[in-house]
């Protein structure tokens, strides 16, 4: 569900930031594969990291981070994905810098991975859906892009707004 959720999130975002189609459609492919490159990463190993990642070793954690890189590459089969495969390579880079694989920040990470970074984070988040977008906002300005945020949070409005009152 959480990729489906990622979708319906980046469909939102570029409904609300009116983005050009070919920006859409290199979003929509980023948010249907933004984790394709965990399948390259060993079942036991994905496995201890999805439920503890602190039990982690720095070589498997390094591993890990390669995950988005493997993704880039795995996108690279077909002309029409090309264009996908650095926005998921940059989905784990932070706006200030401490993200991964390529410890990118701000204006360096391709907006698209931005945008994708707060779907991501609000569809991943273990919190209740009522406190996800404040703990986002919190992370405004060091894990997330506050441009992508404000527009996370509009999207959000518009979807809630739109949706049919029981």
């Amino acid at each position: 569900g959480r990729v489906q959720e990622v979708q319906r999130l980046g469909a939102a975002l570029a409904e609300h930031l009116q983005l050009a189609p070919e920006e859409r459609r290199v979003l929509a492919g980023a948010a249907a594969l933004y984790d394709v490159g965990l399948a390259g990463l060993p079942p036991s190993l994905l496995e201890r990291w999805l439920q503890d990642p602190a039990t982690l070793s720095e070589p498997e954690r390094a591993l890990v981070e390669q995950h988005p890189a493997l993704g880039e590459q795995m996108t690279h089969f077909s002309p029409p994905f090309d264009a996908i495969g650095p926005v998921i390579r940059a989905h784990h880079e932070r706006f200030d810098g401490s993200g991964y694989p390529g410890r990118l920040a701000g204006e360096r990470i391709p907006w698209l991975a931005r945008l994708l970074a707060v779907a991501v984070g609000y569809a991943h988040s273990p919190l209740p859906e009522t406190q996800r977008l404040e703990a986002i906002q919190q992370a405004s300005g060091t894990a997330f892009d506050p441009t992508a945020v404000r527009a996370l949070a509009e999207a959000l409005a518009t979807l809630a707004a739109s949706k049919p009152t029981s």
